[in-house]
């Protein structure tokens, strides 16, 4: 089974200064918004899918801005934290998305104090930091092929004929294909077996 995975972030930032002798501090934390969406495919069709909120069993955790801004790998551990173990993604999608958080971060940090020496706006800062995250996993089922005999031996037509018609008798599977599951028309055509289960000729 084949695995992918696609990913969507947005920071928001939300800044407040502290009073003198206070290191500048980052504290990350999820977004209410965030989810995760598993989607189980086979070939171009949705077998079945799930959403899941990511905010639930998530952490804060803060971080010293001169350091972050220095350090990217001493943070990947510690922005990972803040991610809950209930996300189910592997570890290398972890180290991606952890990495990604990161990049932009830092970004977003270098542009703001770039901006604030420019005006002459200097002094520590609270940056509270919530991170959304839109993650789709996508799960690739394989596709099992019937025997090439077997394959010939199928007799086709549309559901309506072999629910319908006398020489086939009655379907108890005509509602749906045996393979994928989804649903079937009456005017679908379709490959029938024996026992009179129905598939898509693309299932089968």
């Amino acid at each position: 089974m084949a695995v992918w995975y696609t990913r969507d972030l947005k920071l928001r930032h939300e800044v407040v200064k502290l009073s003198d002798g206070s290191s500048s501090i980052i504290r990350f934390t999820i977004h209410p918004n965030s989810t995760h969406l598993e989607r189980w495919i086979k070939g171009s069709h949705i077998v079945s899918q799930n959403e899941t909120q990511i905010v639930e069993g998530s952490t804060v955790v803060e971080v010293d801005e001169d350091h972050f801004r220095s350090n990217l790998e001493t943070y990947s551990t510690t922005i990972s934290n803040m991610l809950p173990s209930s996300l189910r993604i592997d570890s290398w999608a972890r180290q991606c998305l952890v990495k990604n958080i990161i990049i932009e971060a830092r970004s977003d940090l270098l542009h703001y104090s770039l901006y604030n020496a420019y005006n002459g706006s200097v002094g520590n800062r609270l940056w509270m930091t919530s991170v959304e995250i839109h993650m789709c996993t996508i799960y690739e089922l394989e596709k099992n092929h019937a025997m090439v005999q077997s394959i010939v031996d199928l007799e086709e037509g549309r559901v309506i004929d072999f629910v319908e018609g006398g020489d086939h008798g009655y379907c108890e599977s005509s509602c749906c294909c045996a393979i994928c599951l989804e649903e079937i028309s009456a005017e679908t055509h379709v490959a029938c077996m024996r026992c009179f289960h129905l598939f898509h000729n693309y299932c089968i």
